[in-house]
């Protein structure tokens, strides 16, 4: 019935039983932060000695194209 109060207080009460959703949304934030703090510092290592790996690299090319054949 759309009038029935008891089944709006029902509802109202049933929302109002949910308090701990509240920990599974702090649950994920914490594991989104977690995660993105992660990738954000394993790309940093990578970049870092990575970028020492790429320069020898193109430095290798440049003097095999130099080399004389």
């Amino acid at each position: 019935m759309p009038g029935d109060k008891s089944t709006a207080i029902g509802e109202l009460r049933g929302l109002q039983s949910r308090p701990h959703m509240n920990y599974w949304y702090y649950f994920w934030v914490a594991n989104f932060i977690l995660a993105g703090s992660g990738f954000a510092l394993i790309t940093l290592i990578v970049l870092v000695r990575g970028l020492g790996d790429l320069r020898d690299m193109f430095a290798n090319l440049r003097r095999e194209a130099q080399r004389p054949r």
